[in-house]
């Protein structure tokens, strides 16, 4: 229980702040609110798992590393067929008249590492393993498998939707790849695979529009 409080008021106080902080700081990058968004979130993550350790969890095995990689190819894939990328025009870099050095700190670590790193740790480490522990006693370990990558997948586009309009196509990516993730967590009992299927996936497109910036 301790788990599931820190995970709503470390998460629901994050979301409160940056929102709070954004509209304080209008016109200005959104690289502040996020990072106060993931803040809550990574104070969320540490209190849960100091409540409610899970053994095992931060193992990494040969398996993860090919589940990962090879899932965030797939994805990939996939989110380039719902979104027509074969017709639609080659990404491209945010700010492309600024340093190398400020795209990355500015853009690539933050949605390549950052984000997915502290995103995997709330959603999955943490939201998917104290919802299956909660709930498989009461509903066996299929439903409540089943029930935690719903509300961990269907909690992630909430959470990007809540900072950004979303397409339908995003949010067909968004939750395929949320619950993908989760279902490693789930299946494995560890979450280097979600770790690295999200990494990859994220750097894969920021691969893509750094050299759309470079070839327009």
């Amino acid at each position: 229980m301790r788990a599931i409080i820190a995970v709503l008021f470390g998460g629901g106080l994050g979301i409160l702040l940056s929102a709070g902080v954004a509209a304080l700081t209008p016109g200005t990058s959104g690289l502040l609110p996020t990072a106060v968004l993931w803040s809550g979130m990574a104070v969320a993550v540490v209190c849960a798992l100091v409540a409610q350790r899970a053994p095992g969890l931060f193992q990494l095995r040969f398996a993860d590393v090919v589940w990962g990689l090879g899932a965030a190819a797939l994805l990939r894939l996939l989110g380039g067929s719902v979104s027509n990328a074969g017709v639609a025009p080659f990404p491209t870099a945010n700010g492309t008249t600024v340093s190398l050095s400020s795209w990355v700190i500015q853009e690539g670590l933050p949605a390549g590492l950052i984000g997915p790193v502290v995103e995997e740790l709330f959603f999955r480490a943490v939201l998917v393993v104290v919802l299956y522990r909660l709930l498989s006693p009461r509903v066996g370990h299929g439903i409540a498998g089943v029930a935690a990558v719903l509300v961990s997948a269907g909690g992630f586009v909430l959470l990007h939707a809540a900072f950004a309009p979303l397409q339908a196509s995003d949010s067909v990516q968004l939750f395929a790849l949320g619950a993908v993730c989760a279902v490693l967590v789930i299946t494995t009992g560890r979450v280097w695979g979600a770790l690295l299927l999200h990494v990859t996936y994220n750097a894969s497109f920021l691969l893509l529009a750094v050299v759309g910036s470079l070839l327009a």
